[in-house]
């Protein structure tokens, strides 16, 4: 159990590390259906929306945190693929923040892929 927890938080610090990337993250793509609007999402210091650097730098927080729950789901695009959810409670609402991004390796580089950063839908 604890070999699991050390090779999943080393998985976590390497997706933290492409997040602060800016080489190394992108948003959606061919195939790739995406809910990113970090500006709709209270910054937690400013209360106003966040920026796109500033969603990623939260992620990236968000991964380094071990209290932090993420599980890896199936996508149904591209059918098959493997992506990443989180649902963050914010200090300063009610709804939590849903994050879902995918792993990518592209022409020999790792990336992230944003695919949902925005409040969490009501139903």
């Amino acid at each position: 159990m604890i070999a699991a927890r050390s090779m999943e938080m080393a998985l976590r610090r390497r997706f933290a590390a492409l997040a602060r990337d800016p080489k190394a993250r992108r948003v959606g793509g061919i195939e790739r259906p995406t809910r990113w609007y970090p500006e709709r999402v209270p910054d937690p210091t400013s209360g106003l929306g966040m920026t796109g650097p500033a969603a990623w730098s939260f992620l990236a927080e968000r991964l380094e945190d071990p209290d932090q729950e993420m599980e890896s789901i199936t996508l149904d695009k591209p059918p098959g693929a493997v992506g990443y959810v989180m649902k963050v409670r914010l200090d300063h609402g009610s709804k939590r923040l849903y994050v879902k991004f995918e792993f990518l390796a592209i022409a020999g580089s790792s990336v992230i892929c944003g695919r949902s950063f925005h409040l969490e839908d009501p139903r």
